[in-house]
């Protein structure tokens, strides 16, 4: 969900290997045939914040990226930059960081008396 992402396209039988922090979309499966995942998790021992090469880490293209809309989100597209948005604040160690719309910004300022009352009407 990064700039440059690819699709990836294999025929039946094939063994596919992939960083699942770098790349993650799944398609519908248009065929009459069982598709099989197997996801192995590693446990980081240390925070994974900052291990790569940080030169231009306050681009201002950055949020432009964590916004764009991909067709098979649909309705969910907002829920999915909002995640971009938590990832990228882990990942910089940016707790503040939020794009132009001030997607997680508009959440942590509503009152939290509001939030109380979300919570016992459900």
């Amino acid at each position: 969900n990064i700039a440059g992402q690819v699709q990836a396209i294999c025929k039946a039988g094939t063994i596919f290997f992939w960083h699942a922090n770098l790349w993650h979309s799944a398609r519908s499966n248009t065929t009459d045939q069982d598709r099989y995942m197997l996801k192995l998790r590693l446990n980081p021992t240390v925070r994974q914040t900052r291990l790569w090469n940080t030169d231009d880490i306050d681009s201002p293209e950055i949020p432009g990226i964590l916004t764009q809309k991909i067709d098979w989100h649909g309705q969910r597209n907002r829920i999915e930059i909002m995640n971009r948005i938590k990832l990228w604040r882990f990942m910089s160690g940016d707790n503040d960081f939020d794009t132009g719309s001030l997607w997680w910004t508009r959440v942590e300022n509503t009152p939290d008396i509001i939030h109380r009352e979300q919570r016992m009407s459900i």
